[in-house]
């Protein structure tokens, strides 16, 4: 009865250290994921920052254009 207890008990360990791997194996997988995630969110608001600044520096010299009461597409012919 013992020695079954032990080979159960074995078995048991064994499977246990198998699904602590497969455990850490998809945390490092999981953790993988959301650094590229992280990476891809970093990209697309380093665009939008971009594409924001080149509306704002748009939208500044239309204002300045306005201001000065110069046609828009007369100071880019002249630029």
């Amino acid at each position: 009865m013992e020695k079954i207890q032990l080979e159960k008990r074995e078995l048991w360990e064994i499977e246990r250290s198998k699904d602590q791997e497969k455990l850490r194996q998809a945390i490092q997988e999981a953790l993988q994921e959301e650094r590229n995630k992280s990476q891809l969110d970093q990209v697309a608001r380093q665009r939008n920052l971009a594409s924001l600044g080149l509306f704002l520096s748009c939208a500044q010299k239309q204002l300045s254009a306005l201001l000065d009461d110069v046609p828009v597409a007369m100071e880019q012919d002249s630029e």
